[in-house]
């Protein structure tokens, strides 16, 4: 898989993050996770998912961790009547987010650390293209803080790649994401669903509980 250059990052370290998250520009911002196109079709393959493994339920409580610009916070509102915490961890993410998401009722933006100490929890945390893009260096204590917020029946919506973009040696595509899951949750489903129509690999769901 060969990334757009503007979207990579110089990488010294296992700890830095292989691909660039913080664009001014709108369209870049999308590219970042979303970089072959097709909006549409793709968020409409995420909600069939999160339909069929019956993640969410009107009245939830849901957290978007990693919203990026809002893409699926506003397509899960507008199918149902749930609360949605929408946090990142790119400060022009939210801001792009805020203009994306303005109108829709019922969403909180915040930043991913705002998030992780909060003392609510959720019914779904949803993590759509997101854990693939965290080091595994750092990665452990995200997935750590995310279970932790979910409520004693909760559930953690993973979707995306099915390796992690930067292992704890700094090595791009060789750890599963689902090592990194089953260390501190149980993962109770896990389907790959076909790629997007002409782009991008196979995308992988797993549906993770508290261990």
């Amino acid at each position: 898989m060969t990334w757009p250059v503007h979207l990579l990052r110089e990488r010294t370290t296992p700890d830095d993050y292989l691909c660039e998250f913080d664009h001014v520009d709108f369209e870049r911002a999308c590219e970042s996770v979303l970089w072959h196109g097709r909006w549409e079709e793709q968020t409409a393959q995420v909600l069939d998912v999160l339909g069929r493994l019956d993640v969410l339920h009107d009245e939830d409580a849901a957290l978007d961790y990693g919203c990026g610009v809002g893409r699926v916070a506003k397509a899960v509102r507008s199918t149902y009547d749930v609360e949605i915490t929408a946090a990142d961890r790119s400060l022009l993410m939210l801001l792009h987010a805020a203009r994306y998401l303005r109108g829709c009722h019922k969403v909180q933006l915040c930043t991913d650390q705002e998030a992780l100490r909060m003392t609510k929890t959720f019914a779904a945390i949803l993590a759509v293209e997101v854990l693939q893009h965290i080091p595994q260096a750092h990665l452990f204590g995200v997935v750590r803080g995310l279970v932790d917020r979910l409520a004693h029946d909760g559930k953690l919506f993973v979707y995306g790649n099915e390796h992690l973009d930067v292992d704890v040696r700094g090595m791009s595509g060789v750890t599963p994401v689902r090592v990194a899951l089953e260390t501190v949750c149980r993962v109770v489903h896990h389907e790959v669903v076909p790629r997007w129509p002409g782009a991008a690999p196979d995308r992988h769901v797993f549906l993770c509980t508290r261990a």
